[in-house]
């Protein structure tokens, strides 16, 4: 078995890459395998949902993996992709954490924990060599494995920055991730809040038990579309009026994109709080039983209802939840919104990094399919 072996720690690195879905899925078993072994990969860079979002884009990725003797310890799942700019009257060469094909909340690597130090460091010397204009290493935790990439990149030939990234009018940091560790029982949390805290998550679940006209509904197989219909249509009415009508409505085109890649997966939980008839609130949660982990990925308010307390009464139902179904972390994802702590949330800061290099040492852009093998080949160098 793959995990069990007793592996050494200095080795050799052997560069290579796959870049269609039959050497993706050759590939199946020693991803799945180094996923269980990383503790710090997540659901967004397992097999399960990055296979299902590149089998949805066939021709925009590659995967850089780090091998000793032929046997995988670390892989680099990347998009490529060309745009033009005005500006510079050219193409650009790009490349792209691969998990933000599919609106993937955090990105990064796969590495077996053994050989982590000498893969990162020989994954960073190969995307050095490896022809682009731009990289872009977006939603990667800022950590120790981050630092040691950045560190083992050939810097002297390209600008580095970490870009801020600020929402909803420059009030929200969307690199801070808050996410609530579920530790004991529910009702141990609860008791561990502040007095204020404790107060206000008991009443609001005395309200959603003794209220006749209150009532929260799971989302089914038969039902989860219907829910979706509804986070999507509060999403936009609540958003629109703030980000514009055209950018809210490619945000809502983009969620059901991508939570449809979770639904296939049997992932996705869209509860919906009602009263009476009148759906007040939904959230669209990925549920990782895996890693024990809910990831809250959207959040719409229906803005004709002026009642307060309504994300507080479906989010401390969802934790409840949470825990009955034995998960051990609640995470927000993205943006630093206050009411998040209010749960209790850590902060977890992640990247925003772009690497430019200057026109004149680019070369000439590839575009077309051929060139695009050349790419990979230059990549394994």
């Amino acid at each position: 078995m793959y995990g069990s072996e007793n592996l050494k720690r200095v080795f050799d690195v052997e560069i290579s890459t796959v870049s269609t879905i039959k050497e993706l899925e050759a590939l199946e078993r020693w991803w799945i395998e180094m996923h269980k072994l990383d503790e710090n990969a997540g659901f967004f860079l397992s097999y399960e949902w990055m296979s299902s979002v590149m089998r949805a884009h066939p021709d925009e990725w590659v995967v850089i993996i780090a091998a000793e003797r032929n046997r995988p310890v670390a892989l680099l799942p990347l998009r490529r992709t060309v745009r033009q700019s005005k500006s510079q009257g050219r193409e650009i060469r790009m490349l792209t954490a691969a998990g933000r094909l599919g609106w993937a909340q955090y990105a990064g690597f796969i590495c077996h924990p053994d050989y982590e130090k000498e893969a990162i460091v020989a994954l960073a010397q190969s995307v050095s060599k490896n022809s682009w204009d731009e990289f872009h290493f977006k939603h990667v935790p800022m950590d120790g494995r981050l630092r040691l990439f950045c560190e083992n990149l050939d810097q002297k030939s390209m600008r580095a920055q970490n870009v801020p990234d600020v929402i909803n009018g420059g009030t929200v940091n969307s690199l801070i991730c808050p996410f609530v560790a579920l530790e004991g029982t529910f009702d141990e949390w609860v008791d561990a809040r502040s007095a204020n805290r404790r107060k206000k998550f008991r009443k609001s679940l005395r309200e959603l038990e003794d209220d006749p006209q209150l009532r929260i509904e799971y989302s089914t197989p038969e039902t989860v579309s219907a829910h979706l219909e509804i986070l999507f249509r509060n999403w936009y009415d609540q958003w629109a009026p703030q980000r514009g009508r055209r950018a809210a409505h490619a945000a809502v085109e983009a969620y059901r994109t991508h939570l449809a890649h979770a639904e296939n997966l049997g992932v996705l939980d869209v509860p919906v709080l009602w009263r009476e008839d009148t759906p007040m609130i939904a959230i669209a949660n990925i549920n990782d039983h895996t890693e024990a982990k809910v990831y809250v990925i959207a959040t719409g308010r229906n803005t004709s209802i002026d009642e307060q307390g309504i994300g507080l009464k479906i989010h401390i139902d969802s934790i409840r939840r949470a825990f009955q179904s034995g998960m051990k972390t609640y995470d927000f994802c993205h943006g630093d919104e206050p009411y998040k702590f209010d749960f209790g949330a850590q902060p977890m800061q992640v990247s925003n990094l772009i690497f430019q290099r200057p026109p004149q040492s680019s070369g000439k852009p590839k575009t077309d399919r051929v060139e695009r093998r050349a790419l990979d080949r230059e990549l394994v160098s």
